[in-house]
């Protein structure tokens, strides 16, 4: 069994540096409100949609384990 073996050059070469940022940083740790408030419709449309088919494929697929299919 061949093990392959990665030198840290060609690791490094593999991966970003996730330690630097590419752009200035303005706020590391913005506050929730901050977040949530650049939220727009479209953002709360996504969510909704998929938390309303979530819980129907839920509903769905409990109510087919416990046999009550038509």
């Amino acid at each position: 069994m061949k093990i392959d073996r990665v030198t840290d050059k060609e690791n490094e070469h593999r991966h970003h540096n996730i330690g630097e940022a590419t752009v200035p940083v303005i706020n590391q740790n913005p506050p929730f409100t901050t977040v949530v408030g650049k939220f727009n419709t479209l953002d709360y449309l996504r969510f909704s949609t998929i938390t309303g088919v979530s819980v129907h494929k839920g509903e769905v697929a409990h109510y087919h384990k416990r046999g009550f299919t038509n």
